[in-house]
């Protein structure tokens, strides 16, 4: 599984708009795994620098990023676990399986096609993660 991807979903890193897109069937992807919202976007075309989005409203409250499986075999519900217990441990963030207060949550899916995820919190119930086939490996 690649644990960027998680990263970069649950902390909200954002990168410069001028990146080149891989497109999937559905979804244009920056470095190959993330989408940008359109409100992300236009708050990057703003910025000079690659910093990530400081936007605090695009920030899971509380530093608590809720999330849920939808359709996902056991070992990859473990493996992404497994991987979101190693991001508590270098970082600020918690994980916590189910929804927040106002229903958000992340679904984990791997029904589509490639290794992908929105930037940031959509504010949102079901932000898609999707972990199709070839996503899921651990990381040392």
């Amino acid at each position: 599984m690649k644990i960027f991807l998680l990263v970069a979903l649950f902390i909200g890193i954002a990168s410069s708009v001028h990146l080149p897109l891989k497109t999937t069937k559905k979804h244009d992807l920056i470095e190959g795994d993330m989408i940008i919202p359109p409100e992300i976007k236009e708050i990057l075309r703003n910025k000079d620098s690659r910093n990530g989005v400081t936007d605090l409203w695009l920030r899971w409250p509380q530093a608590t990023i809720y999330y849920q499986f939808d359709g996902v075999s056991d070992s990859n519900k473990d493996l992404v676990v497994e991987s979101l217990a190693k991001v508590e441990e270098v970082t600020c963030l918690k994980f916590k399986q189910g929804a927040n207060s106002d229903g958000n949550y992340v679904r984990v899916t791997d029904n589509e096609e490639g290794c992908w995820s929105y930037v940031g919190y959509l504010h949102e119930a079901g932000q898609q993660l999707n972990l199709g086939d070839g996503c899921e490996y651990k990381v040392q």
